[in-house]
């Protein structure tokens, strides 16, 4: 988070307490993370004032998302609403001003009026024990609205996080001398970079984005692999994932396999991103599918995993390294020919 040097000046006692509670970094997260419940807070619809700051009277929606498991243990998955889903988050949608089109989301949806905020966030931070941490991305904007709009909301809270600012050290940690191109990622950069998806409409919801946030912070604390720009611009390969199996298509994915048991037994029931992770480090991975969206398969486990890569180099040399292999006590055959197949369930 990039401060504006008129910012730190214009904070009241009121939120000073919180502000001297920052968590900078990292290892300074995870000491506070037992006993702890993070809270994560955005809002959406201001803009910049005659400063250059961030507006507060134009807000239109807040977003709050609570995680309920240990982010240290949560279910990554691959989108926002799957991670809220899969560890128990708690939402709230205070809308301030009805937006015309916007993102479907989940979790309680109130409309209000300013004077009702104090209210509805008390109300629905009550029975959260522990220490609360607020959690945001660029809180630059949501810490000068609590400081003018509601500074109530500092007290709270017993310590604050930006993870924008983790996403960098974590980048600098491999490139120390690209400091400035890393200062200002975006969200959706940090999720493609952890092979999350990336919403692609400019009309988020901020509960939405709580949850995005969420799943970076949850990737940086289990030590995710992610790839970010490079001083050229972006470099981030782009990566899929199909919660069905593929049909070949040479001319969308000409480097494609598929891989299934020796003896004919169903795989290990995992999702498509835990066979992308498990694969990982295999070079030029850009694809993973596979039949995911009954609840029959979810327990049992398919009989084919869809892989594409980005070479006919990285093809082969993932045949060589797999086929035959054993994964969780079943041996592995890779299919290169691409012939039709039944997937039976």
């Amino acid at each position: 988070m990039k401060l504006h040097a008129d910012l730190e000046r214009q904070w009241t006692n009121n939120i000073s307490a919180l502000w001297r509670a920052k968590i900078p970094d990292l290892p300074a997260l995870k000491e506070h993370l037992p006993g702890a419940v993070l809270i994560a807070f955005d809002s959406e619809g201001s803009s910049s004032d005659s400063d250059g700051l961030a507006s507060t009277n134009k807000v239109s929606e807040l977003g709050f998302a609570v995680i309920c498991t240990d982010i240290a243990n949560s279910k990554l998955e691959h989108t926002g609403k799957e991670f809220g889903d899969s560890n128990d988050t708690r939402e709230l949608t205070i809308e301030l001003q009805r937006k015309p089109k916007v993102e479907r989301t989940a979790g309680r949806i109130v409309r209000a009026q300013l004077s009702d905020v104090e209210e509805l966030v008390r109300d629905f931070l009550a029975d959260l024990p522990g220490k609360r941490v607020l959690v945001g991305y660029d809180l630059n904007r949501e810490l000068r609205w609590i400081s003018t709009t509601f500074p109530f909301l500092a007290d709270l809270f017993v310590a604050w996080v930006d993870v924008q600012e983790l996403v960098y050290h974590r980048c600098i940690q491999s490139s120390p001398t690209t400091l400035r191109i890393y200062e200002q990622q975006s969200l959706s950069t940090a999720l493609r970079a952890m092979r999350f998806s990336c919403h692609k409409t400019s009309a988020t919801r901020a509960v939405n984005d709580c949850c995005r946030i969420l799943q970076v912070l949850a990737g940086l604390v289990q030590a995710v692999p992610f790839i970010m720009p490079g001083p050229n611009g972006p470099r981030i390969p782009r990566f899929s994932l199909y919660p069905s199996l593929r049909k070949p298509d040479k001319e969308k994915h000409p480097f494609s396999l598929r891989i299934t048991s020796a003896d004919g037994r169903r795989l290990p029931p995992r999702s498509p991103q835990e066979v992308a992770d498990a694969f990982e480090n295999h070079e030029g991975l850009r694809a993973v599918g596979l039949n995911w969206q009954n609840e029959r398969v979810r327990q049992e486990g398919v009989r084919f995993w869809w892989l594409s890569f980005s070479t006919q180099e990285a093809l082969r040399n993932f045949c060589t390294s797999v086929h035959g292999s054993v994964f969780e006590g079943i041996t592995l055959c890779v299919i290169l020919d691409f012939e039709e197949m039944e997937e039976s369930g």
